[in-house]
């Protein structure tokens, strides 16, 4: 979320923060010693920093900044357009390929997948039965309102 909020490729950075001479080398860099690619994660505060002159430690971007962000943009889906967990269960099938669950990273198991999204949820203060975030969360992320006309709210 900081990445989309700054407006930084999520895809190469941190790792603009090593340069290279060519494309080539930075493809054979990340493929050969990934390590030696990746930059500085609290880039995005440095950047932060020199270019809005407020120095905001990386750890407050991302709790709670990216986090009110994350909540809020859930707010909006929920209120405005129906957001909801049987939404967010329509992928379950596509992670029940046969070529996709092959023991190592999927399960074929839709439980799993839901068992996951409880705990995202969770993490979230998102409430289980609806994927909506709590009142609660909201008044924490001081979000007061946020779900105003949602189900939940």
């Amino acid at each position: 979320m900081i990445k989309d909020s700054l407006g930084l490729c999520d895809w190469v950075f941190p790792a603009v923060r090593r340069t290279f001479p060519d494309r080539d080398t930075m493809v054979a860099a990340m493929r050969d010693e990934p390590d030696s690619v990746v930059g500085d994660p609290g880039a995005e505060a440095a950047l932060y920093l020199a270019c809005t002159g407020i120095d905001l430690p990386i750890e407050e971007m991302q709790r709670p900044v990216a986090e009110r962000v994350v909540t809020l943009e859930r707010c909006v889906e929920v209120t405005h357009f129906g957001r909801d967990r049987a939404q967010d269960e329509v992928v379950i099938p596509h992670y029940q390929w046969t070529e996709k669950t092959d023991g190592t990273h999927l399960s074929a198991d839709a439980d799993e997948f839901r068992a996951l999204l409880d705990r995202y949820y969770d993490l979230r203060g998102w409430d289980r039965e609806s994927g909506a975030p709590t009142l609660e969360t909201c008044a924490h992320l001081g979000l007061n309102g946020g779900l105003e006309g949602s189900p939940n709210g």
